[in-house]
């Protein structure tokens, strides 16, 4: 609240990413309704695009070395409790019961002092070693050049995330407009950005969850057992998965 009462007084105008950032703002500062407008964030379509096949074939093959029938599911976020990994991994547990040629990447790093050991936490899940993969010599501060992460989102059959809160969700629109099929809760941003077919929106559990050092704030927690349905018709119906991504570009 601290960040929002004062601006009433002091700006002729603000701006939201989201009507959904809006409506919270308002919420916490009534006085901010005439004044507060949404402007969406956007993804740019000359960094982010969908590649010729063939392309994306040869990567899949060269960097996560996948033939072309067997399935990859991404997550591109930074290793921290708000993003929530440790549930794309539970998901993951379940997809391999179906699809158990299905590989995981984690574009993040392994071990992050906001996060858990993912490795570790794969481990516990007893996720069969190498069906889980990450970037080789990664920094959260450096990343990788877009027109890497641009193939990366090319590659996924799936672009799953299972964040607990997004203002808007970078990665989200950014796979959404290189022509992949996202998987997301259905809070926040994600029910706007993933509206009217735009991508696979999954109810979450419902009662909300806190975490520490987090403003005090109950934040929706994705379903683990529904979402990874959800992955699993994107899987085995691809028909019907491209035409919802092509909705989302």
């Amino acid at each position: 609240p601290e960040w929002l009462v004062w601006m009433p007084e002091l700006l002729d105008a603000t701006v939201a990413y989201t009507e959904f950032g809006r409506r919270v703002c308002c919420d916490v500062e009534p006085r901010l309704g005439d004044k507060m407008t949404v402007i969406p964030h956007g993804t740019n379509p000359e960094l982010f695009f969908r590649v010729p096949a063939e392309q994306r074939a040869e990567f899949r093959r060269r960097v996560f070395g996948l033939p072309d029938s067997a399935p990859l599911v991404v997550n591109v976020n930074r290793n921290q409790p708000r993003k929530d990994p440790v549930r794309t991994l539970q998901v993951f547990r379940r997809v391999l019961d179906k699809r158990p040629d299905a590989l995981l990447y984690l574009h993040m790093n392994v071990r992050d002092s906001a996060g858990v050991d993912l490795q570790r936490m794969a481990h516990n899940l007893r996720i069969p070693q190498g069906r889980v993969a990450f970037p080789v010599n990664f920094s959260e501060g450096v990343g990788v050049p877009n027109e890497q992460l641009n193939l990366i989102y090319n590659a996924a059959d799936v672009l799953l995330t299972t964040a607990r809160g997004e203002g808007w969700g970078l990665s989200v629109s950014e796979a959404m407009t290189a022509g992949a099929l996202v998987v997301a809760p259905d809070h926040t941003s994600f029910h706007e950005l993933l509206a009217d077919g735009r991508g696979l929106l999954v109810p979450p559990e419902p009662e909300r969850q806190a975490l520490v050092l987090d403003n005090d704030q109950l934040r929706p927690v994705a379903d683990v057992s529904a979402t990874a349905d959800a992955v699993v018709w994107a899987l085995e119906h691809p028909v019907e998965a491209r035409g919802i991504a092509e909705r989302g570009m």
